[in-house]
């Protein structure tokens, strides 16, 4: 069967829009991704949206493609965290499957069957980015079982025990069978055998689902018993591996899930050709969705690749139209063109594969052309044709995925009365009919109709809810209530005409509840209004649904209708109160509501679960709607979004007897209502309540989602919803008073006290404004007395993170663009926030200046025009502000006192302190030291993870020799039995020579020694099997230790962002720095500040402050010059500085210049000769001059100011930037300006860094400076140290060997034939550097080096390794600061095969060649003790593959040995010119006198048996080397 679901139109008609905003906002940040991979927070918001369409799809039903969605969230989460790289496949995949779901959730809402399988090819991409290249069909395949199928009869009963018995027995005939027929696809024996196992497990008891999937498994195995051989792939072999499985898992008594085992087979059977009964019963007992290579029906891909031809379609045609308009108005000349449009139509026409199409647009132009060759043959009914050919191809592009079956013989009955007419055989009568296209011509008029009709429906539903909410609120009033009657009568004349019946009842119905409101006597009965308000809604919601075409609109009408048969009213008794769940209005709240209720704990659990679970949804689209409004409060789409959540929360809380959360969010909608009504824009005071009523609402549902129940006090949120209707605001109060002080507050538009006054806009036409001067700010606002809030004190001053930089932007922004609107309406709504929360605070002063700026910007954008001196007057209020604001932040919190005022205001403001004392509470604040510590201790985690990661390394190698040694163990038995068996065969032959006795087990063959033999080999098996496990083990624990690794980085990370800050939440500091400093020295500058997105520790950002300050100072004070000589000097006359910020590797750079004179530096080269800071007649380069800035007491000025002159100030900026790790330069080029440069090193918990060695000690490099990794031979390494340097793809690197660098200049390198030399870049500086030894890249974890170390240059911290020694990391580039590091690259170049001779002599190298583990560790301990330098090899091979890389002093052998044994490396070390010097030490159990002579021959110097006295061989070795 096909029959498949179709969507409820009824579930989606509330939240349509949220769905297509949840797809508009994934795209958005998808795209904002993909322009910016590194920054990761879109595609985290990508993540949340698609996780909360996830559960839209789940509420909506479509659980069957929700496998789509939780795919692209899994893939977004593997980009979030790193495990695949970003790059454009896989942004297309998602947003091809993102188009692909908004395309196929259209076609369910148009009225298609459910059918996952057309999301297949999205899906297929989205696997195979990620990397599962074999994707099956049947993933998205899920057939309904919609039958009882016939199963077979169940067996006789029987207990658990003998159904696991029966079911191994099965189990075992199966496999005999799977193993039989993989092996000859061919033979049918062993399916028949398959077959018949599950036959027999088909018949044990169970449930319907588990007895179901073996009578499919049994029709899946009948099938391929009908195929051949050559039809089964590995794709079937693979399933009947699964069945296997699954019957094992039901031996073991675990049946598991076998859902997507029993969706393979029947994707299967579904496409089998066998007609066998068993496999009919299958199909119709399974709904099957639509195949998605159905010609009738165009996937997702073919729609978006016709797109482009059918839009290009759609301009051609309505071109088309309006010539044939212009022909038909007599302008016979337009034909030309039409023709044009329809010969390229007709060509688009072929790209669509639509014959009908072609065919029709092939009949249009014949027409066309017959026309322009006989124009006068035109007549009436040949231009209706032609109008109508014309709407037709309209309607079949506009409705291309949805053409009609019988749309090829309308063309052709179409065409055929065209080409009739154009050859004159025009009769009407005898013209063939056209069934169907009599509705065409008319298709457009009705749609534009209903369009009209339906709004004027919804305007006068909209009168008559607005009418009945003032009723409600009050009843008394009942003058409006006879216009009623006549809209009520008007909507239900245009429902008749729209032969819409069953909305007409439902009309009625409301209709006969309203009369009854007409009686004065008549008590309002809360059920009757709760039915009414959703008859209406419903309505409202119904015609909606109608204009816009979708399908099963009618399910509205009924379930509304249906709610009124259940209430049964009658003609004159009241609505009983059960009709319905009671919702009260918010104006008619029942007197013995009590503060505070508790919610029925009565609700049925299942009930309670679908609620929570859509409010959940709910409320998430009302959180996205809210920010709409808070960005743009005239999106009238988002206010009517917030109206319907509230309204599905109505009813939602009503069908589970939520009483009063129902009545809260029916006051909201009823609040929306109105607004919407009248067109009003969202004011602040709207767009609080419903955030508060927003976050009231989801911790009820967090309550009762946790505790199953909760208290509810609603009544202060209907208050203020009832004060909202009745147009008493929460501010109105606080409006009057600031409305009182506006009587004696006079502004100057211009700011300026001389020039002619200009009165601030009245608050109302009763008010009038005195015209004084405006008097100085601090002067004009009273000095009230603070009562500051501590409690909400620390969240205002979080706002003021956010809304201060806002304020500031906009004020410059307003400077460059003074007649944009925008600008300023956002810039009093700022102001009005931020002086509502500072009120809230209690700070009632800085309330009254940004009130008195509020006003001031109010009032100057009245003017034509706005002057600079007016904005410099505002950016100087500003500033008071933000001063204001500072000190409040050293506010410390004392015990708090409450004080009792009778100030008006005073109402207002407790309410809305209770209001902002509730959203406190979900702030968390963490102690900054707690934090720290927290990474402390995760940086401790890391380094004991180090250290499990060193033993587990050393239990890998560990295991490696175990493996080694048991393998040649086992060879070497293996040698014993086979000797063995020969000894026994010669015995044997002898024993049958003497004796004629027969042993019936041929226990006489074996002797003791066979028998030890074998034993012997079963134990090493043993050790072997031992061995596995351990690997097994090791492997494990490997990849958990990876894996905590991966959450511990993740940890250190997110605790780190917790104490970083963006840098513009200090930007508007050094604005108003700027600004004061640039009027106390009477100049013009500006400031610009570029990357304040970038993120720095607060602490660092707290130290560098003052440091940056001074730095701004000192720019505008010494380098911006008066505005008359930048004139003069052609510049502009307002300076410009600038600080610029960004990140490099492991590096913040804060680059801050101006545009000014630059340095002065032979002023400064004579200052500093005066002070004694160099000597007279000293010759300095101009690097070295700059650098003197910084060196304490220097000044260039002339006079002290308040700003500059002192002589202080660069020295301590140096000294506060060094204290934090970074560094300072400075840059001038004269008259043009300076920049300085400041490099702070970023906070970090765990870095990526290359291990080294240089001499005896290893250090860490940071990878992020490394550039290259490069390998020299000797001669060119000697070349390159007598150079200094090296020339890199043209880049030039000073050189120099670490050691060198780090003042160990006796230090002489390890030369090999494989040198490695590493090229740094850190800022402006490249640099090569040589080590001894590259250990290879490891991620550390960063420790405090501590108060000395942290002033060395270069030291970047330290670690501590897994074995607990603590390396230091080091930047090597920052070390050539140091003095004596320059002297490095001047020095001359040393002979490096001399010093390689000194360092042998020095430190001895001795090798060790040995295959026993134990050997090897017993020598090697003896040597190390004895201060020589061990290598080390297993066998000869290895031994050879050392001695091109490094010749020891001294060798040690063993003579048996794997791959290569001693007697052949020797042989091998004495042809070798290279290594025929070096002494040999043969150590071996081979000390027969023949093993000896042939040592000596071969020229061994020492021969020593095993095992060997460690003085003999100490003895030898130190005469060997002193040699």
């Amino acid at each position: 069967m096909s029959a498949q679901p179709r969507l409820n139109i009824s579930s989606v008609i509330g939240i349509n829009e949220g769905i297509h905003q949840v797809f508009s906002l994934i795209d958005q940040n998808l795209d904002a991704y993909s322009k910016n991979p590194n920054n990761i927070n879109p595609i985290k918001d990508c993540r949340n949206y698609i996780h909360q369409l996830d559960g839209l799809l789940e509420m909506l039903e479509l659980t069957s493609i929700t496998i789509v969605t939780k795919k692209m969230e899994q893939l977004i989460e593997a980009l979030i965290e790193k495990k695949i790289e970003s790059h454009q496949p896989i942004l297309d995949a998602l947003k091809q499957s993102i188009q692909a779901l908004l395309y196929y959730l259209n076609e369910l809402i148009d009225g298609a069957e459910e059918n996952p399988l057309r999301l297949f090819p999205p899906y297929r991409e989205l696997m195979q980015v990620y990397g599962f290249e074999n994707v099956p069909e049947s993933d998205l395949f899920f057939p309904q079982l919609i039958a009882n199928p016939p199963l077979k009869a169940e067996s006789a009963p029987i207990d658990p025990a003998t159904v696991k018995t029966s079911a191994k027995q099965a189990g075992a005939e199966y496999q005999t069978g799977l193993l039989k027929w993989l092996r000859e696809p061919s033979n049918k024996d062993g399916l028949q055998q398959m077959a018949g196992a599950v036959n027999q497990i088909e018949a044990f008891p169970g449930t319907i689902e588990q007895r179901a999937f073996w009578w499919v498994t049994a029709g899946f195995l009948e099938d391929l018993l009908q195929q051949e051989a050559s039809q089964i792939d590995l794709h079937i072999r693979r399933l009947c591996g699964k069945i296997e499985q699954t019957i094992r898992h039901l031996t073991a008594g675990t049946f598991g899930n076998t859902a997507p085992l029993l969706r393979e087979l029947l994707y299967h059977l579904a496409h089998s050709e066998s007609t066998s009964q068993r496999i009919g019963d299958i199909k119709n007992s399974y709904a099957w969705p639509g195949q998605p290579t159905d010609s009738e029906t165009i996937t997702f891909e073919e729609s978006e690749a016709l797109r482009p031809t059918l839009d290009t379609m759609r301009s051609a045609l309505m071109q088309a139209n309006d010539i044939w308009r212009e022909f038909c108005a007599g302008h016979e000349e337009s034909l030309t063109s039409m023709l044009e449009y329809i010969d390229w139509l007709g060509h688009l026409a072929q790209k669509t594969e639509c014959a009908p199409l072609g065919k029709l647009i092939d009949a249009i132009g014949s027409t066309v052309t017959y026309l322009q060759n006989q124009p006068q043959d035109t007549s009436e009914e040949l231009a209706m044709e032609m109008a109508t050919a014309l709407l037709l191809v309209e309607s079949i592009i506009d409705d291309f995925n949805r053409l009609s079956p019988d749309l090829p013989d309308q063309v052709d009955m179409l065409a055929s009365r065209l080409s009739r007419i154009t050859a004159g055989n025009g009769n009407e009568s005898e013209l063939p009919d056209a069934p169907g296209l009599n509705g065409i011509a008319g298709k457009t008029q009705e749609t534009e109709l209903l369009t009209r009709v339906s709004q004027e429906i919804l305007t006068n539903l909209g009168q008559i809810e607005s009418i009945l909410d003032k009723f409600f609120f009050e009843p008394a009033k009942r003058s409006d209530l006879p216009t009623l009657s006549l809209l009520f009568k008007q909507v239900s004349g245009t429902l008749v005409m729209l032969d819409l019946e069953r909305a007409n009842t439902l009309l009625n119905l409301c209709h006969r509840l309203v009369e009854k409101f007409f009686d004065p006597d008549y008590e309002i009965i809360e059920a009757e209004q709760v039915l009414l308000v959703d008859g209406l809604s419903s309505l409202g919601f119904f015609i909606e649904a109608l204009r816009n075409k979708q399908p099963d609109s009618h399910r509205i009408v009924e379930e509304a209708i249906t709610l009124f048969q259940i209430a049964s009213i009658p003609d004159s008794a009241p609505l009983s109160t059960a009709a319905a769940s009671p919702e009260p209005p918010a104006s008619a709240a029942r007197s013995d509501t009590k503060p505070g209720g508790i919610v029925n704990t009565s609700i049925d659990p299942e009930l309670l679960d679908i609620f929570l679970e859509e409010a959940d949804e709910v409320l998430a689209s009302l959180s996205g709607y809210l920010q709409n409004c808070q960005i743009d409060p005239t999106d009238s789409e988002s206010l009517a979004g917030l109206r319907r959540g509230f309204h599905t929360l109505k009813g939602s809380g009503r069908m589970v007897n939520l009483q009063e959360m129902s009545e809260v969010a029916w006051s909201l909608e009823q609040v929306l209502n109105r607004w919407i009504t009248e067109k009003r824009f969202a004011s602040d005071q709207l767009i609080n309540l419903i955030a508060r009523t927003h976050q009231t609402y989801s911790q009820w549902c967090r309550n009762l989602r946790e505790q199953g129940t909760c208290e509810i006090n609603a009544d202060e949120l209907l208050l203020l919803a009832r004060n909202f209707i009745h147009e008493k605001e929460i501010e109105a109060p606080a409006a009057e008073a600031e409305t009182e002080n506006a009587d004696h507050i006079t502004i100057d538009t211009s700011f300026q006290p001389e020039s002619e006054k200009s009165p601030a806009i009245p608050d109302s036409p009763s008010i009038e404004t005195e015209t004084k001067p405006v008097p100085p700010l601090a002067q004009a606002v009273p000095n009230e007395h603070d009562s500051i809030n501590h409690e909400l004190l620390q969240v205002f001053l979080e706002e003021t993170q956010d809304i201060i930089p806002q304020i500031g932007g906009k004020l410059r922004a307003w400077r460059m663009l003074p007649q944009d609107g925008d600008i300023h309406r956002a810039l009093l709504r700022l102001l009005h926030t931020l002086k509502g929360s500072a009120r809230m605070a209690g700070a009632l002063h800085l309330g009254e200046l940004i009130h008195a700026m509020e006003s001031h910007v109010e009032a100057a954008f009245c003017e034509c025009s706005i002057s600079d001196s007016a904005l410099d007057q505002l950016e100087c209020e500003f500033d008071a502000i933000s001063g204001k604001i500072e000190q409040l932040h050293g506010i410390k919190t004392p015990p708090v006192t409450t004080q009792q005022t009778t100030d008006r205001t005073a109402p207002a403001q407790t309410l809305l302190e209770k209001t902002e004392s509730f959203q406190s509470k979900t702030v968390l604040r963490i102690n900054s030291e707690l934090i720290d510590r927290l990474v402390n201790d995760s940086g401790e985690a890391s380094i004991l993870r180090s250290r499990i990661e060193t033993q587990l390394n050393h239990f890998k190698q560990s295991l490696q020799d175990l493996t080694e040694s048991t393998h040649r163990l086992h060879d070497q038995l293996r040698e014993v039995e086979i000797q063995a068996e020969t000894q026994m065969q010669s015995h044997l032959v002898q024993q049958q020579d003497n004796e004629h006795a027969f042993d019936p087990l041929e226990l006489d063959r074996f002797s003791r020694f066979q028998e030890l033999t074998r034993l012997m080999a079963e134990s090493v098996d043993d050790i072997i099997t031992v061995q596995k496990s351990l690997r097994s083990a090791h492997t494990i624990a490997e990849e958990a230790a990876a894996q905590q690794s991966v959450i511990n980085r993740q940890l250190q990370q997110s605790l780190l962002q917790i104490r970083t800050v963006p840098f513009s939440h200090y930007a508007e500091r050094y604005y108003r720095i700027a600004r004061q400093a640039a009027e106390d020295m009477s100049k013009k500058a500006s400031l610009d500040i570029q990357g304040g997105e970038v993120e720095i520790d607060r602490s660092v950002l707290e130290k560098i402050n003052p440091p940056l300050e001074h730095l701004l100072r000192n720019a505008i004070a010494h380098g911006i010059e008066e505005p008359a000589q930048r004139l003069q000097a052609g510049k502009p006359e307002i300076g410009q500085a600038a600080i610029h910020l960004r990140q490099e590797g492991n590096e913040i750079i804060i680059t801050l210049s101006d545009d000014g004179r630059g340095l002065n530096l032979p002023r400064i080269h004579e200052e500093a000769q005066r002070l004694g800071l160099i000597q007279k007649n000293e010759v300095l380069d101009d690097d070295k001059i700059r650098s003197l800035i910084f060196m304490q007491g220097l000044s260039t000025t002339d006079a002290i100011t308040g700003i500059a002159g002192r002589g202080i100030g660069l020295d301590i900026v140096k000294n506060e930037i060094s204290l934090l790790g970074g560094r300072i330069d400075v840059n001038s080029v004269p008259h043009q300006g300076t920049t300085f440069n400041i490099h702070l090193p970023l906070t970090l918990a765990v870095a990526q860094t290359l291990m080294v060695r240089a001499g005896k000690q290893i250090h860490a490099i940071p990878a992020f400076i490394v550039e290259h990794n490069l390998e020299f031979d000797p001669d060119t390494l000697r070349k390159i140290y007598q150079d200094h340097r090296i020339e890199f793809n043209g880049k030039t690197y000073l050189f120099s060997h670490l050691s060198h660098l780090l003042g160990d200049t006796a230090h002489v390198p390890d030369i090999a034939k494989h040198n490695r030399v590493l090229l740094l870049h850190s800022g402006a500086q490249y640099l090569a550097i040589h080590v001894d030894e590259w250990i290879g890249n490891h991620e550390v974890v960063i420790k405090n080096a501590g108060p000395q170390l942290a002033q060395a240059p270069g030291v970047e911290g330290a670690t501590i390794t897994g074995d607990g020694e603590v390396i230091l990391i080091l930047n090597p580039v920052k070390l050539t600061q140091r003095s004596d590091a320059q002297k490095v690259f001047s020095a001359p170049a040393f002979e490096l095969s001399t010093t390689t001779q000194k360092k042998s002599a020095a430190t001895p190298t001795i090798m060790v060649v040995d295959d026993s583990l134990t050997v090897r560790k017993v020598t090697c301990r003896l040597l190390e003790r004895e201060g020589c330098d061990v290598l080390i090899a297993k066998n000869g091979l290895e031994a050879v593959k050392i001695l091109q890389d490094i010749i020891p002093d001294v060798m040690l052998v063993d003579l048996e040995m794997p791959k290569m044994n001693g007697f052949e490396l020797i042989e091998k070390v004495r042809s070798t010119p290279e290594t025929t010097h070096i002494p040999i030490i043969v150590i071996s159990s081979r000390s027969a006198e023949k093993h000896q002579k042939m040592a000596k021959d071969l020229g061994v110097n020492i021969f020593l048996g095993k095992p060997y006295k460690e003085e003999v061989l100490l003895t030898h070795l130190s005469e060997l080397i002193k040699q």
